[in-house]
């Protein structure tokens, strides 16, 4: 027996003409989402126009979005606070930027941040925003998810921070192919890093610009730091940005620092930027780095 959708469920004509490909939500036109509908465009490309005005807004619910490409133009949106937001394509998902006009997928909360996954069958590139932040005191442990079946390309942000007193997120990315990065991932908290997790089927590849990094330490009063992993299983893994796993000082303890893991299963590994996994003072532990790589 098939589970019942939800009433008044958002569908994809709610969006454009049924014929309509690419179905273009036009700039400017905001389209309330009923909690977990599922828009299902089939083999249909969906486009959210430029323009600050231009979203989806499942409120505090969950969307799920189908379709054989996804384009977020700059300054569009996907919005589910607290909720849940899954887009899956057959072909690309972009999230775009121009200027300092960026395409957003949030689901950030002041208390209980959402989660976001992103599942594509050709390349996701993220240069706008993807969070899953929380902005309050005791908001955190967000997850997202990227999985592509060709390369991640993030000259943008990943963020799954959270407050002062919360536990830092999770973010996954997993590409069967390579994994390119000059933006940065940033799962920072003050009760404790989060853990950041990149798998490439092929390489992993970051170069630095102002900002760029892969931020899992604590940044409250005697948190530990979070962890991060990664590698690559057929090419090289080449890290020029800062790797931040530090832990928090305190006025009774200080807070450890996290682990980092670097894998090149069939390739090089060369470390250009600095690696900080040092514990805090007064009794804080350094975090571990482990080094493997099969050339």
């Amino acid at each position: 027996m098939l589970a019942a959708g939800p009433a008044w469920a958002t569908t994809a004509a709610d969006l454009c003409a049924p014929a309509a490909d690419p179905c273009v939500v036009p700039r400017g036109t905001a389209i309330a989402v009923s909690d977990g509908s599922v828009i299902d465009l089939g083999d249909r490309a969906l486009v959210l126009a430029s323009g600050s005005g231009t979203r989806l807004d499942a409120g505090a619910g969950s969307m799920t979005i189908l379709a054989r490409s996804v384009t977020l133009n700059p300054g569009s949106a996907l919005l589910a606070r607290a909720g849940n937001v899954s887009v899956t394509t057959t072909e690309n998902i972009s999230v775009l930027r121009a200027g300092s006009s960026k395409a957003r997928i949030d689901v950030g909360d002041f208390v209980a941040p959402g989660g976001i996954t992103l599942a594509a069958g050709g390349t996701i590139e993220v240069q706008g925003v993807v969070t899953a932040q929380g902005s309050g005191t005791d908001g955190g442990s967000g997850t997202i998810a990227l999985t592509a079946a060709s390369d991640v390309v993030l000259s943008g942000e990943l963020n799954a921070s959270g407050g002062g007193a919360a536990l830092g997120g999770d973010v996954g990315v997993y590409p069967n192919g390579d994994f390119v990065m000059s933006g940065f991932i940033d799962v920072t908290a003050g009760g404790g890093g989060g853990s950041i997790d990149i798998m490439a089927g092929g390489s992993v590849e970051t170069l630095y610009l102002g900002g760029s990094r892969l931020d899992a330490k604590a940044d409250g009063s005697e948190g530990d730091g979070g962890s991060v992993d990664v590698a690559a299983l057929a090419g090289d893994v080449s890290l020029d940005v800062p790797v931040y796993t530090q832990g928090s000082t305190g006025l009774d303890v200080g807070g450890s620092g996290g682990d980092v893991t670097l894998e090149a299963a069939n390739g090089t590994i060369t470390l250009n930027g600095p690696i900080d996994l040092s514990g805090a003072v007064p009794d804080g532990d350094g975090g571990d780095l482990d080094v493997y790589a099969g050339v």
